[in-house]
Formats: structure tokens, sequence, C-alpha cells
């Protein structure tokens, strides 16, 4: 089925399940009455039978719909999380800020959360809201013609106003609350994070009031939309129930049953509009859940668009007169470097110099202001995006290792249909210094490595990811800073060890530490 597939049935359902509603009602009320009088019980068999088959039709209806419209809406949410994970992937180096504190977290699970809980309850409801205006209002027309003005202008008034009134009432508390939902968790990972320094400088109690504080205001926010969705409600009720009140007044000389038919119907048109004035006060926080994720899911500027494949292994990497631009500032300008195999291209330059704008242009995820970045001799722009994907591995300072195991960690590095194998996981660990950790594992590659890698050492860890990077057959590998959260001889250990793993790759390395350079290495400093 198709995307909207789910949505679309599930409307269909919801209706169905409010029609049955409404019908059972409607035969209630003309049975009720009509029962008071009638003394030939057969004559009231087929409302009785009526009454059951629309008690049981809504019931079953209602749980068919939650199916569907719950399968839509987390089918949508999958969808959407992988989309906003390869956004953060396609901005490259730029990604970093993107992945720090609780942004991930906010991004990946709390907005898209969000959103799963309140698809269902606007597109449905909203739907299903204005056709039971319309199907009580024709309902109303062959049962008493007489009363289809006041029923509409009633009904259309009721689910108006108390709309109106409920977004009003709340629109700046739901985006408040989205606002603070997603600072209370950005600010407790950064809490988290930062603990053990928090309490060394004697600051934790004032973190913890910031948070304190953020707690507060999503608290008034969501007392504030609370109420502003009771208000609705309330319009709604004191309509639907005027209504009900007034049907034997204005019917004239109708027939009882029938005018008890209108006057019960209109009690239960209280459940669909109600549900309509839900979803219009929740329409804000959907707004606002969308203006949050929208620059996300931009695309960002296509720096690779070419068809060119490389022929065979990347030999040379050249920086031919490079500039970057953020706006109207430049970053830099006339950069010129060349990494060969075997050779390493060390950029080297203080934080804000622009050195992560540099590996997002190499790896093709920002163009260049002017001049070009060279692949054996081929100009990066000329190139297959995805071609030239699988010849390149970005290793950041911080690479992510998931609670799973040596094993899963480095699955990762290739897709299923081109898996590595055992032997090809050892060697790869032996390469860059893991060996004899792996030998002292009783599991071996089905080591748990912990959240985060927290079984791992700094150094373990960073070595885990560049083996994960070799893994990937890319013959270029960026490596951001692997050595800043290491002390000095841990940090040279694991350089010796990368260095002799990358003999036959490209490399370029960004890094702080002049330990990490070498006599024979190229270096590009930025200033």
């Amino acid at each position: 089925p198709t995307p909207t597939a789910p949505w679309l049935i599930g409307i269909l359902l919801a209706f169905l399940a409010v029609g049955l509603g409404l019908s059972l009602s409607a035969v209630s009320g003309w049975l009720i009455v009509r029962a008071s009088v009638e003394e030939y019980i057969m004559y009231l068999l087929v409302a009785i039978v009526g009454v059951r088959f629309f008690g049981i039709g809504r019931s079953i209806a209602r749980y068919a719909e939650r199916l569907f419209t719950h399968e839509a809406a987390f089918r949508m949410v999958d969808a959407l999380r992988l989309r906003l994970w390869h956004a953060i992937a396609a901005r490259g180096a730029g990604s970093r800020r993107l992945l720090e504190g609780g942004s991930p977290v906010d991004y990946l699970v709390v907005l898209a959360d969000e959103l799963r809980d309140l698809l269902p309850r606007v597109i449905p409801p909203l739907v299903v809201g204005v056709l039971s205006i319309v199907g009580v209002t024709i309902t109303t027309a062959f049962v008493l013609p007489q009363l289809v003005v006041p029923v509409l202008a009633t009904l259309v008034a009721a689910a108006g106003i108390g709309a109106a009134l409920a977004i009003g009432a709340a629109r700046s508390a739901q985006r408040t609350r989205i606002t603070q939902r997603s600072a209370l968790v950005r600010g407790t990972a950064a809490l988290s994070s930062a603990a053990d320094d928090l309490r060394a400088n004697g600051v934790a109690d004032r973190a913890l009031a910031v948070l304190a504080d953020a707690d507060a205001r999503l608290a008034r926010a969501e007392r504030r939309v609370s109420w502003g969705a009771g208000l609705g409600t309330a319009v709604v009720v004191l309509a639907t129930t005027l209504l009900a009140v007034t049907t034997p007044l204005l019917s004239g000389g109708s027939p009882a049953e029938l005018a008890c038919v209108i006057a019960l119907l209109a009690l239960a048109a209280l459940e669909p509009l109600a549900d309509l004035v839900a979803a219009a006060h929740r329409l804000p926080a959907l707004g606002a859940v969308r203006s949050r994720i929208a620059p996300l899911l931009e695309e960002p500027p296509v720096a690779v668009s070419g068809t060119a494949v490389p022929a065979g292994p990347i030999r040379e990497l050249a920086l031919d007169g490079l500039a970057a631009r953020h706006g109207e500032t430049d970053v830099f300008a006339g950069l010129d470097g060349v990494a060969r195999a075997g050779e390493w291209l060390v950029v080297e330059g203080p934080s804000g110099s622009g050195k992560s704008t540099l590996l997002s242009i190499v790896m093709g995820a920002l163009p260049a202001a002017s001049g070009s970045v060279r692949v054996d001799g081929v100009p990066l722009t000329e190139l297959d995006a995805a071609a030239w994907r699988t010849r390149i591995a970005w290793c950041p300072q911080d690479a992510y290792v998931f609670d799973s195991t040596l094993r899963g960690n480095l699955l990762l590095a290739r897709p299923r249909t081109d898996r590595p194998s055992d032997a090809e996981m050892t060697e790869v660990l032996e390469r860059v210094g893991l060996g004899p950790l792996l030998r002292t594992l009783p599991r071996g590659l089905d080591t748990r490595v912990g959240a985060g890698g927290s079984a791992l050492s700094g150094g373990e860890r960073q070595r885990l990811a560049v083996a994960r990077a070799l893994l990937t057959r890319a013959q270029v590998i960026l490596l951001d800073e692997p050595t800043a959260h290491l002390d000095a001889p841990t940090a040279a250990a694991m350089m010796a060890d990368i260095r002799r793993a990358t003999t036959d790759r490209v490399v370029l390395l960004v890094s702080h530490r002049a330990d990490d350079r070498r006599p024979g290495d190229r270096v590009l400093a930025l200033r």
C-alpha cells in the first residue's frame, strides 16, 4: 500500500465508527419513545436489532481505525527518523553540532515521538468532525426538514467557536511546551555528560536550577494547554446540550419519536465535535514540531553531481586554490595541498579556522566557494555522488560506538550484501592495535562494548572507530582529531598503529597535536 493508504483507511474507519455511534443514538431515541406507545413487540424488533448492530459495529470500527491510524503514524515516524539521520550524515563534518549534547535525542526521539502522538489525534478527528456535521445535517433534512438551519448553524458555530477559543487560548502555550520539552532533554543530556566537571567546580546546583526552571516553564505551559482544551470542549458541550433541549420546542407538531431522534443526534454529535476541537487545539503544536524539524530536512547544497566513477584505487587527493564561505564571511581561501597513498596531509589550525568545513567539502557535503578538490586529477564536482561515498570514510573526533558487540559495531562498515567475514574483522583489529585486547576476551568478537563503548578505554574506542572506517573499503580516510581525548603515550601508540594500517590509503588528518605529525607529512596550516 502507498504511504497515504493507511491514513485514508483509518479516516474512513473513524467516520464509520462515528456514523455507527450517531446511528445508535438516533435509533435508540426512536425506540425509547416508540416503545412507550407501541403494543406490538415485533414492530420494534428491527430497531432493537439495529441498536445491537450499531453498538457492536461501532466498537469494531473504532478498534480497526486505531490499528490503521497508529500503523500509519508509526510508519511515517520511522521514515522520518531515517530521513533525519540521513540529513545529519549528509552534512558531513558540519553535522558535529547536531550530534552534541541532547540534539540527537531531541530530533530523533522527542520531536519524532511528539509528531507520532499528534498525527492520529489531528488528521482523522478534523476530517471526521466535518463529515459528522454534514451527516447530522443530512439526517435532519430527511427526518425534520424544518430543523436543518438551526441544527447546521448550531453545530458549525460550536465547532468554529470552540476551535477558535481552544487555539487562541493555548497557541503560545503549545509552542512553549514543545520548546521547553526540547530544552529539558538537551539540558539533561548536557548535564549528564558534564556532571563530573560541574561537581568539581561547585556549580552543579546552579545547573540543576536551570533545568528546574525549564521544568517549571513546561508545567505552566501544560496547564495553559489543558485550560485551552477545556474551554473549547465546554463550548461544544453547551451548544449540543442547548440544541438537544430546544429540539422538541422547535419541532412544532412533529411526532415525538422524530424529535427525540434529532435531540439524541445532537447529544451524540458531542463526541466528534469535541474531538474536532481537540484536534484544532493541537494544530499549533504540530506546526511547532514541523518548524523545528523542517530546516534539518532541507536538502544541503549539492557539491557532487557528476557521473564520473574513479577507474581504480584512488592514489591522490589534491586541493587546488580551495576557498569556502559561510554567507558573506570567508572561512578560508587559496588552499593548496596534496595527499597521496601512503603519504599524509595534516591540516592544522585553531578552532574556528575552517577545519570541519574543509572536511565537509572533501566529503562532498558542502560546495566550495572557489577552487576545486581533485581526485586523481578529476574535479570532485564531476564524480558520481554515490560512487564517491563508497571511496571515502570519515572518522570523527567522537565516533559513536553502539551498545552492541565488537562484531556488531564492525558490521556497520558495509551493507548486508557485502558483510565482512570474521577473518577480515579480526585482521583489521590487529592492524589498528586491538589484536592483544581481542585475544584476551573470552567471547572474542561477540564481546559487548557497553553503552557508548563504556567497556573500552578512550584509545580502544577510537581504534575501533578507525577499524570500522578501514573496513568500509574506502580509499580516502579522513581522521578528525583522533587523539583529542587521549594522553600522550596512548595517542602516540594509537597513531603509530593507524599509520601502519593505512599505508595503502590516502589520509587527511585534522589535528591540534604537533606530535601527531611525522617528518614526511605534508602540512596545511589554516589561520
